[in-house]
């Protein structure tokens, strides 16, 4: 399944905003491994 551009970004940016948090760390690590599964 590839993801456009647009959501990659959105992604991106929500992952940035969540970053800010304790659990965003956690978040950003697991959402990490996913993206790099997709490509």
């Amino acid at each position: 399944i590839s993801r456009s551009p647009s959501e990659v970004e959105l992604i991106l940016s929500i992952l940035r905003s969540f970053s800010k948090s304790r659990l965003g760390k956690d978040v950003v690590a697991s959402a990490s491994k996913h993206l790099l599964l997709l490509e």
